[in-house]
């Protein structure tokens, strides 16, 4: 008994000593530190004479110097983590375009790239990054891009400014973090695939799937999208969703009935737009813009104590869709019969029928302009899109 006993104790000290030693350098001495600390602080404060106060000091000055070694090591940690994120890829500038080439294992791939993200814009949180991500990937899928071809490029973008943006590569390691990926296992190219992978799985219609044939309700609006018929498509858009909230042609929307939608129906009339405009149009577009807009309006905000408004959000919004005018002679809402009905029109300029503020009470000269419902332009920015 006194024999297996011995076995027993002997084992768990082993099993102690190599779960000890196993643990990152850093935390080792963070748990150094802190015992050493408050040994010596229990000792100072309980010791009767001199020496043995003397004695806690010293116990907690050396916690501390371990505490400082602590942070001297996590900080070297975090850094060859971040250096050892690299990537060899390179990219070609040619009249025809620019041309990245990557290697991934023993192939190598090149392909045409036509949109360039900028990836320092996007959110640190995640899942905000994400639903850009998969914007990007329909619109390069819009250009002609198979998935493979879409999500290689966004991986080799990404993988690219990480290696030459600190502020990127920060980013891209939170991200990683998000995903459980260890810090001293991350590497560029493989962080952005893992990410992109993340994208992909949650994008509600497949990437890769065809919308040849839409069924159904929404195969008036499908068939409009896929012809370009821009405007038609928009006015399409307006009735589904008066039909959905159980209105006849030519009542007004409330926020209340966009609230109502079901995310289903929501985000299968987004989607139609995102994918056949190649990322150009569509609410989640928009709501991606508005985002991004009123992050730079509370920046300004920290900046210079001003105040800002939702109504200006909005406005400033409208300005960078293409509708609000604002210059020396015009600040308002432009005219319904100014809207740009083609993919020259802004990012974001459609759909907008069903945002339109109630303006039959309203005298004749606004009447006619793009007035956007305040409410319900506030639920629409607010709803999910997958």
């Amino acid at each position: 008994m006194l024999i297996l006993l011995k076995y027993w104790l002997l084992g768990g000290w082993q099993a102690l000593i190599r779960w000890w030693f196993s643990l990152r350098e850093d935390i080792r001495y963070f748990a150094i530190s802190i015992s050493l600390a408050l040994t010596g602080s229990i000792i100072a404060l309980m010791g009767h004479s001199s020496v043995i106060r003397n004695t806690g000091y010293i116990f907690f000055g050396i916690g501390l110097c371990f505490y400082l070694l602590a942070l001297k090591k996590q900080n070297t940690h975090a850094s060859k983590a971040s250096d050892s994120l690299t990537t060899d890829s390179h990219t070609i500038h040619t009249d025809g375009g620019n041309y990245n080439e990557n290697i991934y294992g023993n192939y190598y791939e090149e392909y045409h790239v036509n949109v360039q993200a900028d990836y320092t814009s996007m959110s640190h949180d995640l899942s905000q990054a994400v639903t850009e991500i998969k914007e990007l990937l329909v619109e390069l899928q819009g250009q002609g891009c198979n998935l493979r071809e879409a999500e290689a490029q966004v991986v080799n973008d990404l993988a690219n400014q990480a290696q030459n943006n600190p502020e990127i590569r920060k980013r891209l390691i939170e991200w990683g973090i998000a995903l459980d990926i260890p810090i001293n296992q991350m590497d560029e190219v493989e962080t952005a695939q893992a990410v992109v992978d993340f994208a992909k799985d949650r994008i509600q219609v497949p990437l890769n799937a065809s919308i040849s044939v839409v069924w159904g309700k929404y195969k008036t609006l499908h068939d409009l999208l896929k012809a370009k018929r821009w405007q038609e498509a928009d006015e399409e858009t307006n009735i589904l969703i008066l039909t959905l909230s159980r209105k006849s042609k030519g009542e007004m929307l409330s926020a209340e009935d966009i609230q109502r939608l079901p995310a289903k129906e929501l985000n299968t009339i987004n989607n139609l737009w995102v994918k056949c405009s190649g990322g150009h149009f569509g609410f989640s577009v928009q709501k991606n813009l508005f985002e991004k807009v009123v992050k730079s309006l509370k920046a300004k905000e920290k900046a210079t104590s001003s105040y800002w408004s939702f109504c200006d959000a909005m406005c400033m919004l409208g300005k960078q869709v293409g509708w609000y005018e604002k210059s020396e002679l015009v600040d308002d809402w432009i005219y319904y019969s100014d809207l740009n009905y083609s993919l020259k029109a802004p990012r974001g300029h459609l759909p907008v029928k069903a945002m339109r503020r109630n303006t039959s009470y309203y005298y004749s000269p606004t009447r006619n302009h793009c007035c956007i419902d305040e409410d319900i332009f506030r639920v629409f920015m607010e709803r999910l899109y997958n």
